[in-house]
């Protein structure tokens, strides 16, 4: 090629181009696939010419194009020459050589495929516009782009005319539209197909492509977008990269430029357990979530398990809590997009759940992919079978007067025949995944309270394990361990981090937070032993002594004498607030036995977090005779006396049923 030379600043400056453009080339040909096609094919015959600052020639150029590498020759009667470059995007670039000169290039493909403009500098120095249009092409001339990425619930992945896309959900159906357009002079047939990370991950056979100036079709292709939002070792990946591939019949392939399109973890709804509230979850959403990406987390706050508003003073019953859940659900997946929303619950918040999940749950949407319950009771509470016990057939005579947890739907649904009754009703997981978490709390702590001996062993100083462990799960998990056993293990601090007591960092660590992100827990499933129990093999291995009752009285103190019969392991209870009442036990042979009384095989128990109203002294091995429970008063005892219920739990097999109606005609209308 003939080139007249420039002066030195023209020169210099093109050199400067020229540089940048071969520094922006190797950018972009360093991050794109080696398989992807240029917008417009090279491949066919052109016709270019050339204009040097009043020189000027012009040569028949036949480019060939695989992937990003074009080759190709240019001739006319004087020169014959060779071109060999990479395109990216609209652009190629790369060296030419003839037998006068050599040097490099780049050209600008036109928005019609039609035509290009560009520019050439040779190793003389000369330099100039180099252009062409296109002559001829090939039967086989495709041109695809994803035009937009878009999932069933409106949410835009993809635009090219959005600058922030709102971006997808993690499990949300995926709607993905491609343009293809022919630049060739043959109709094609063939498949297109969405590829992600080497990956098929949709297809559309049989599409065919016709001619002409505007020839354009348009596929439309949906997939899944489940898991995308974590990698395989649980990172966050927003970003995932998408192509469109179309392949002929005769097994030529065409592909799109990359677009990249966005993808949102499930929104996680939090809910709270027995007497408790939205704010339990304050940790959780301020800290624990976002720490792994999770910015879209919601605490239910229209539940109401502890009377705690004016509207419901006595609390709801959990058919009530359950639609309103079913409420609230459906409100945040609407307003966050998602089709599928991952629940985290805490005690009887998962009992509230897996009642949503049986009778309320749309079953066509299956909008709750996994369940995590922390503690949650699916066997029952020992506890509350005591405290309502207490409640219901003991204190009826103070009428009104009584403030006792009784006055709450919410208890007696914990208690253990309930939720064995619940269980043959709402055990259907309708393709939602159950997880559960148990505490094993075992602690020594100045104020004296070591375990709970009154529920089975090993046991969260509420819950036992083979409770939270009592229906069929996906997986289950004992804190610390089933065997071991600390602090940490504490029911209400399964949430929460900071004092000896709370483990909730650990927990989610360990246990939520893998199981959030898509990935097993590193952590050592429970042992064998913790096995769920069939529903018709479940026995009550206690009965009560008939409940005694009394009003205590500020500066007063009340004895209650049981008398005992064997040497079988009995436990002595008092319902009522344990602040505002001091207990002792007095044997048969006359020794006293209070809470700083450390005497072997005697077990004292108290609730200061007002999950029951429970003092409890386990004895293994009681003298035969009549025992004596004596109540005093304290600082914080009622003007008006505090209401006192008290009785002996022994270990029996027959089965004690005190239960609220299960009102089954309840889940089309809670």
């Amino acid at each position: 090629m003939k080139m007249n030379r420039l002066p030195v600043a023209v020169c210099l400056t093109l050199l400067v181009f020229i540089a940048l453009a071969g520094k922006y080339e190797s950018l972009i040909t360093a991050a794109s696939p080696v398989t992807l096609n240029t917008p417009c094919a090279w491949t066919g015959t052109w016709n270019t010419s050339w204009d040097t600052f009043g020189s000027s020639g012009s040569a028949i150029m036949i480019l060939t194009q695989s992937g990003n590498i074009v080759t190709g020759t240019y001739a006319n009667s004087e020169i014959s020459g060779t071109i060999n470059g990479t395109s990216s995007g609209s652009s190629l670039t790369g060296i030419w050589t003839d037998n006068h000169n050599s040097g490099s290039f780049q050209f600008i493909m036109s928005a019609n495929c039609r035509g290009f403009n560009g520019t050439y500098l040779s190793a003389t120095g000369g330099s100039g516009i180099w252009d062409g249009y296109l002559t001829f092409s090939p039967a086989a001339c495709l041109r695809l782009t994803v035009a937009q990425v878009k999932d069933s619930r409106d949410n835009i992945a993809y635009d090219p005319g959005t600058t922030t896309p709102r971006g997808t959900v993690d499990g949300n159906q995926v709607k993905t539209k491609v343009n293809i357009d022919n630049c060739g002079t043959a109709t094609q047939n063939g498949t297109v197909s969405l590829i992600r990370n080497s990956t098929t991950i949709a297809e559309l056979a049989n599409q065919t492509v016709g001619t002409g100036s505007n020839a354009r079709t348009v596929a439309e292709l949906s997939f899944s977008a489940a898991g995308l939002a974590w990698d395989n070792f649980g990172n966050r990946t927003e970003r995932h990269q998408l192509i469109a591939r179309f392949t002929t019949t005769a097994g030529r392939v065409f592909e799109s430029p990359v677009i990249s399109f966005m993808v949102r973890p499930r929104p996680v709804i939090l809910v709270h357990g027995y007497v408790s509230n939205a704010s339990t979850w304050t940790t959780y959403q301020n800290n624990y979530l976002k720490s792994i990406g999770i910015t879209e987390a919601f605490a239910v706050d229209t539940l109401n398990t502890n009377g705690s508003t004016s509207q419901d003073p006595r609390g709801v019953d959990i058919y009530v809590n359950a639609g309103r859940l079913k409420t609230y659900i459906e409100s945040k997946a609407a307003a966050t997009g998602a089709e599928k929303v991952d629940v985290i619950a805490h005690s009887m918040g998962g009992l509230i759940v897996r009642l949503y999940i049986s009778g309320l749950m749309d079953f066509d949407k299956g909008r709750v992919h996994q369940l995590i319950m922390l503690g949650t009771p699916n066997g029952g509470a020992k506890l509350a079978d005591a405290a309502v016990n207490g409640k219901l057939t003991g204190l009826e005579e103070f009428g009104a007067t009584v403030k006792g947890l009784i006055e709450y739907p919410s208890l007696p649904e914990l208690t253990t025949g309930y939720v064995q009754k619940f269980n043959t009703l709402h055990t259907q997981p309708q393709d939602t995944k159950f997880y559960a978490v148990a505490g094993h709390y075992v602690c020594n702590e100045d104020w004296g309270v070591i375990e709970n001996n009154y529920e089975e062993k090993p046991n969260d100083f509420v819950v036992a394990v083979n409770s939270v462990f009592a229906i069929p799960l996906n997986g289950k998990w004992t804190h610390p361990t089933s065997t071991i056993g600390d602090c940490s293990g504490y029911h209400e601090g399964m949430l929460n981090h900071g004092g000896s007591r709370e483990g909730g960092q650990q927990i989610f660590d360990r246990y939520v937070s893998p199981l959030l992100r898509g990935i097993a827990p590193p952590f050592t499933p429970s042992s064998p032993e913790n096995r769920a129990v069939p529903i018709n093999e479940t026995k009550l291995t206690h009965q009560f002594t008939t409940v005694q009752t009394d009003l205590l009285k500020q500066s007063q103190r009340l004895e209650f004498s049981i008398p005992t019969e064997s040497s079988t392991p009995v436990t002595f209870i008092v319902v009522a607030p344990a602040n505002q009442v001091l207990v002792s036990l007095r044997s048969p042979d006359g020794d006293v036995i209070t809470p700083a009384t450390r005497l072997s095989g005697v077990t004292y128990t108290v609730f200061q977090d007002n999950l029951f109203p429970l003092t409890l002294y386990t004895v293994e091995t009681p003298a035969i005779g009549t025992w004596t429970i004596i109540v005093e008063s304290t600082p914080q005892t009622l003007s008006a006396g505090v209401p006192i219920a008290t009785f002996t739990s022994i270990t029996s097999n027959i089965q004690l049923d005190i239960l609220p109606r299960l009102r089954r005609d309840k889940l089309a209308t809670p």
